[in-house]
């Protein structure tokens, strides 16, 4: 295998710093458009307590779309970290892809979800803030991580290790 490890260890590291950025501004400025991460318990709480809202709408097309597009620009600049980190092959680009994808996942759900968001009550839905319980629900991002998420990371893995080696680097 051709990958730098030094260079894919800074990369993981400053992509820590700037995700967990993301996810903590996003969470916080946008977390009525981010129903759909909540748990179920909460969801319920919080579309009984706001009868305006389209659930549907908050669940569906949204929802899609959001996370089509950030899988787009993450393939985008996973490519490009693989070839900072001298990637060259289709097994390259993929354990690369696999890695990065499992640190993230593993970052999210062990101290974003399980520590930052299950504390923090800026997180917290308006009309819900006092289900302490219902958001310490460590199982219900440890199973959506595992799947359907685990089986998308590796999918996605194969096709950016596809495009690392059709790609001339």
């Amino acid at each position: 295998m051709n990958i730098d490890w030094i260079v894919l260890l800074i990369e993981l590291a400053v992509s820590t710093v700037l995700f967990s950025a993301w996810v903590i501004f996003a969470g916080i400025k946008f977390k009525e458009k981010d129903v759909f991460n909540y748990p179920p318990d909460i969801q319920k709480v919080y579309f009984e307590k706001h009868p305006d809202i389209n659930q549907k709408e908050v669940n569906g097309k949204q929802r899609i779309i959001t996370k089509t597009i950030a899988m787009v620009v993450f393939a985008g600049i996973i490519i490009l970290m693989c070839w900072l980190a001298n990637c060259k092959t289709f097994l390259d680009g993929f354990v690369f892809s696999l890695i990065f994808f499992g640190w993230i996942a593993a970052w999210d759900t062990f101290f974003l979800d399980w520590v930052i968001f299950a504390n923090v009550k800026a997180f917290r839905l308006d009309g819900t803030e006092n289900m302490d319980k219902e958001y310490h629900q460590k199982w219900f991002h440890l199973k959506s991580v595992l799947f359907p998420a685990g089986p998308i990371f590796v999918a996605f893995s194969a096709i950016i290790g596809l495009i690392v080696w059709a790609l001339p680097f």
